[in-house]
């Protein structure tokens, strides 16, 4: 009965969406930002299933902003790079909002690997890479006031969003034999170009680290190596 009265309040919603934006369309001067900005609640509101396909980004943020004390992990697998980016999108917008009514509770980190899917350099609104973009990014620019952070990983840097990446604190350079990818972290870190080019004969588990944040030197990056990553990263989620 819940999910057949959610299905009749959806089509009222999407009804009178669209019948604003006919009657936007009918005059003589149509306002494009409210009709562009009317298409795209239309998109969400279509898309959007709130139980068939288990816990909304809404929930889940929620569940993320419990009192702090409450440690807990969750891993969000979504196969398909468009619902993905959908997936962050609101998810860092439901962070936000319900951040901005009470900043108590947990600090929230959000890992996102193969990040060049949610911040590419090229963006496009119909397969969500311009929304996911302009979310990561306000996350990256503005989530540390809030106590939400994010955590970028990827081996494609050459495909990211500089402006985005340019936001990030601390940055770990892994083997990066491709030249382009190297300028890409010097333009965005700082470091010389030079410096980053040993990272091309790195071993595993070797690490180029930079961050004034933690180390109070300004493009001063040190190598770093960890003998079991794996290791560390289960001790640190204890």
């Amino acid at each position: 009965e819940e999910l057949v009265e959610r299905e009749e309040v959806k089509k009222e919603i999407l009804q009178l969406l669209k019948s604003r934006k006919s009657e936007l369309e009918s005059q003589r001067y149509p306002p494009q930002k409210i009709i562009n900005a009317i298409d795209f609640l239309v998109k969400c509101v279509e898309e959007y299933d709130s139980l068939a396909h288990g816990p909304t980004p809404s929930r889940i943020a929620v569940e993320a902003l419990r009192p702090e004390g409450e440690k807990r992990l969750t891993v969000i697998y979504a196969p398909e790079p468009v619902d993905a980016r959908k997936l962050v999108f609101r998810l860092i917008s439901s962070l936000f909002s319900l951040r901005k009514r009470q900043i108590l509770g947990s600090r929230v980190l959000i890992v996102l690997d193969e990040a060049q899917e949610f911040i590419p350099d090229r963006t496009s609104k119909e397969d969500w890479t311009h929304y996911s973009n302009l979310a990561v990014e306000r996350l990256l620019r503005q989530g540390r006031k809030y106590k939400l952070n994010c955590l970028i990983s990827t081996q494609r840097v050459a495909h990211l969003n500089v402006n985005a990446i340019q936001q990030v604190q601390s940055y770990f350079v892994g083997t990066l034999p491709r030249e382009y990818d190297r300028r890409v972290v010097a333009e965005a870190t700082g470091v010389s170009p030079e410096i980053l080019d040993k990272t091309a004969l790195y071993d595993v588990g070797e690490w180029l680290f930079t961050s004034f944040r933690a180390t109070k030197l300004r493009n001063v990056p040190v190598t770093v190596r960890a003998e079991n990553g794996e290791k560390e990263l289960l001790e640190g989620l204890k």
